[in-house]
């Protein structure tokens, strides 16, 4: 969570009044990135915030916790949906995903992709964080240990992750180029051992489908 807040604390600035998160859990980072906002811009206007996530427990949560505490300067809507598939019918300055662009289904992530450009325009910023390949092939590896094995203290349970299939760096680069964003920056803060990555795009316009169908990326949300 601290990568993901200092990534934030780079992006969220007085050019950003309007925010997406995209699997959103909890909205405890949506939350962040509503300070932030509100932070950034004082009294100049007012910033809309949104979170969009699937679980319809973690969605009555965000909006419990955002209701009993209002940020002045923003509006916050958080709303229960399929982020491969919703068309909210507006579009952000900023649009991230927080550990969750890695548990969409390979043959999903072409209609991720076309919602990503469908909400956003030129000079929409993205900013994506999810485990390295390392850390990925590990959670992959724990699935088959058993599901109480001990920790030694509480319950024992363990915590894991499901990856259906390991989200590759240039796969996703690929990815958003397909629907018109360039990557800005990368970093891997694992340093080359398990880890978390963040990636940076920037979106530059309508981009051509050509070259656009190797490794399932194909941004149509027939497939």
């Amino acid at each position: 969570i601290g990568e993901i807040a200092t990534e934030l604390r780079k992006v969220v600035d007085k050019s950003v009044y309007s925010i997406l998160e995209l699997g959103a859990g909890p909205g405890l980072i949506t939350r962040y990135a509503q300070q932030l906002a509100a932070k950034a811009h004082s009294s100049s206007g007012p910033v809309r915030v949104d979170g969009v996530e699937l679980v319809a427990g973690w969605v009555r949560a965000a909006r419990d916790f955002a209701s009993t505490r209002p940020v002045k300067g923003t509006h916050f809507h958080f709303q229960r949906g399929d982020i491969t598939n919703i068309s909210l019918g507006v579009t952000y300055d900023l649009i991230y995903m927080a550990d969750s662009i890695e548990h969409v289904p390979k043959f999903r992530r072409g209609a991720l992709w076309e919602v990503l450009a469908g909400h956003s325009h030129t000079g929409s910023r993205l900013y994506l964080h999810f485990p390295n390949v390392q850390k990925q092939r590990a959670e992959q590896r724990r699935q088959h240990t058993p599901a109480h094995a001990s920790a030694g203290k509480g319950s024992g349970r363990q915590l894991r992750q499901y990856f259906e299939e390991v989200l590759k760096i240039n796969e996703l680069v690929m990815g958003g180029c397909c629907v018109g964003f360039r990557t800005k920056s990368y970093k891997d803060h694992g340093n080359g051992k398990g880890g978390y990555v963040s990636v940076h795009l920037v979106k530059e316009g309508t981009a051509s489908l050509r070259g656009c169908r190797k490794g399932g990326q194909r941004p149509a949300s027939s497939e």
